[in-house]
C-alpha cells in the first residue's frame, strides 16, 4: 500500500501536488480550530472595583473551592466560567463576601451572648460602624482604602456638659488622584450624619502622606456667615459714604472699603449674688402644749399600769398597826407628772439673686475702614498780596498820566474746590467724624483716610480696519453658510 501511494504521488503533476497539500493543510486547520472552539470556556465577570484586601479574600475563597478564575485590568476584574458564575456569587455571599469584615461585626453584635458587658457591646458597635463607614468611603472614585476612627464619649449623668464626639478619617488615594473640595465635603458630612451629635467641623480627614484635606465650606452655615459679614460691611460702607460724600463733592470722588471681623462664639453665664450679711429676715415659729395626764393613759405600752386607776376595792387605810399616812385619790393624781411640750422652728430668708445671661449670637470684634478721596493734601498757605496795579489818571491837557503810587489791598487766597485740595485740619476732621460714627458698635479697629488724585486711563489708540477683524467674528458670519454647503454636498 505505501508503494502504490508513493507511485501515485510520483505520477501526479506539480500543480496537483500543491492542491493536495493545500487541501490537507486546510483540513487540519479546520480540525484544530474546531477542537479549540470545543475546548474554549466562556468567562463572566463576578466582581469588579474591589480593594486589594477584599480581592485577595475572594481569590482565596475561589482557590479553596477549586473554581477556575481569571484576573483582568490589573486585578480590578475577577472572572469565572460563565456556567458557574451564579453559583459562585451565591457561595461567596453565603460566606459574607465581599463585605465580610463588616457583616461579621454586625452579626456578632446581633448574636451577643447573655451576660456580655455593655463595654463589649459598645466597642463592637463602634467597630462595626467604623467598618461600614470605611466601606462606603472606599466606594468613592479615587480612594483605594479608608480607615475611620470614632471617639464617642459614653453618656454619664455626673457631667454637666458632655464632651462632643469626634472622628478621624485616613484615606489612601490612588496614584495621581487628588480629591476635590466637594468630595472631601461629602466625606465629612457622610461621617457626621452617621453618628448622633457629631458635627462636620469635628471630623478630620487626612491622606496617606498626612496632609489634612480641608473641606470647602459650602454648607448653609458658611453661606450664612458670609452673608452676615457682607451685610455688616455694606451697612458701614453706606454710612461712611453718606457722611463724607457732601464734603468731597459727591460719591464719585470717594472710595470706601470696609473689613468686618465677626465673632460667632456663643457666650452664656449664670450667677448667684448674696446680699450684705446674707440674712435679711428670720421667722420664728413656736408652739407649746401643756396639760395633766390624769385622763389619759401613761406608762409602758402593754402594761397594766397604762390604764387609769379605778375605784379601790379594798380600804386604803391599813390596820391600826400601820403608821403609813392615809391619802385620797385626788392627792395621788395631784402627785402624778404633768405633760409639757414646747417647740420652736427658725426659718431664715436669705438675700439671694440668681441670674442667667445669654450673649448675642454674634458680635463685631474689629472693623477696619479705608477711605480714598479724590484730591490732594496741601499745607495751609499764607495770605497772598495782590501785585501793584497802575492807576490811570487824566492830566490837564487830556492826556493820560500814570500815577507813581497805587493802593495795595491784600486779597486772601480762595479755598480750593471741593474734592481737589484738603488741608491737614480737614483730613483730621474727616477721620474724627468716621471714628465717632463707628465707635459705639466697633470700639476696636483701624481707620485710614488718604487724599490721592484719581487717574483716568487714556483711551487705547485706534486700531486699523484689518486689526479689528476677529477670526471668531468671521467664523460666526460664515459658519451656517459652510454647514449648509456640507449638507448640500452630502
Amino acid at each position: 500500500m505505501p508503494i502504490r501511494a508513493r507511485q501515485w504521488w510520483i505520477t501526479r503533476t506539480q500543480q496537483q501536488k500543491l492542491l493536495i497539500s493545500g487541501g490537507g493543510a486546510f483540513a487540519l486547520a479546520l480540525a484544530f480550530g474546531g477542537w479549540e472552539l470545543s475546548q474554549q470556556t466562556d468567562y463572566a465577570i463576578v466582581y469588579s472595583g474591589l480593594s486589594p484586601s477584599m480581592g485577595g479574600n475572594i481569590i482565596a475563597a475561589l482557590q479553596k473551592d477549586n473554581v477556575p478564575f481569571r484576573l483582568l485590568n490589573n486585578g480590578d476584574l475577577i472572572e469565572v466560567p460563565k456556567a458557574d458564575a451564579a453559583r459562585v456569587r451565591l457561595q461567596l455571599a453565603e460566606q459574607g463576601l465581599p463585605a465580610r469584615a463588616t457583616s461579621t461585626l454586625w452579626n456578632q453584635l446581633q448574636n451577643e451572648k447573655l451576660g456580655t458587658s455593655s463595654f463589649v457591646e459598645h466597642t463592637t458597635y463602634l467597630r462595626a460602624l467604623e467598618s461600614g463607614l470605611a466601606r462606603d468611603i472606599r466606594s468613592i472614585h479615587g480612594v483605594e482604602s479608608a480607615s475611620v476612627t470614632l471617639a464617642i464619649p459614653r453618656h454619664t449623668p455626673f457631667l454637666e456638659r458632655m464632651p462632643v464626639p469626634k472622628a478621624a478619617v485616613t484615606l489612601h488615594l490612588m496614584p495621581g488622584v487628588t480629591l476635590s473640595h466637594e468630595q472631601v465635603f461629602g466625606i465629612t458630612h457622610l461621617v457626621a450624619s452617621s453618628v448622633p451629635g457629631l458635627h462636620a467641623s469635628q471630623v478630620t480627614v487626612v491622606d496617606q502622606s498626612g496632609q489634612a484635606l480641608t473641606a470647602k465650606a459650602t454648607g448653609a452655615e458658611s453661606s450664612t456667615v458670609l452673608q452676615l459679614q457682607r451685610s455688616v460691611e455694606k451697612s458701614y460702607q453706606k454710612q461712611v459714604v453718606a457722611l463724607l460724600s457732601p464734603l468731597v463733592g459727591g460719591a464719585k470722588n470717594l472710595r470706601v472699603i470696609v473689613d468686618a471681623n465677626i465673632d460667632l462664639s456663643h457666650h452664656q453665664e449664670s450667677s448667684i449674688t448674696y446680699g450684705m450679711g446674707h440674712v435679711v429676715t428670720a421667722a420664728v415659729q413656736s408652739s407649746a402644749d401643756k396639760g395633766n395626764m390624769s385622763a389619759t393613759a401613761f406608762g409602758i405600752p402593754g402594761a397594766l399600769s397604762n390604764q387609769p386607776p379605778g375605784a379601790p376595792s379594798a380600804p386604803i387605810t391599813a390596820g391600826a398597826t400601820s403608821a403609813a399616812p392615809q391619802m385620797s385619790l385626788a392627792e395621788i393624781q395631784a402627785m402624778m407628772p404633768r405633760s409639757s411640750k414646747d417647740q420652736q422652728h427658725f426659718h431664715y430668708v436669705l438675700d439671694k439673686t440668681v441670674g442667667f445671661r445669654k450673649g448675642a449670637p454674634w458680635r463685631l470684634r474689629t472693623l477696619s475702614i479705608s477711605v480714598l478721596v479724590n484730591g490732594k493734601e496741601v499745607a495751609v498757605s499764607p495770605p497772598s498780596v495782590s501785585p501793584v496795579a497802575p492807576t490811570v489818571s487824566v492830566g490837564k491837557k487830556g492826556k493820560p498820566a500814570v500815577s507813581k503810587t497805587a493802593v495795595r489791598k491784600p486779597i486772601l487766597s480762595q479755598p480750593a474746590p471741593t474734592g481737589a485740595e484738603f488741608t491737614p485740619q480737614v483730613m483730621t476732621t474727616l477721620k474724627k467724624m468716621v471714628s465717632n460714627a463707628i465707635h459705639a458698635s466697633a470700639p476696636q479697629g483701624t481707620i485710614d483716610i488718604a487724599a490721592i488724585p484719581f487717574r483716568t486711563l487714556a483711551p487705547p489708540p485706534p486700531l486699523s480696519w484689518w486689526q479689528k477683524i476677529s477670526p471668531w467674528a468671521v467664523w460666526h458670519q460664515i459658519e451656517w453658510f459652510l454647514l449648509g454647503l456640507i449638507a448640500l454636498f452630502l
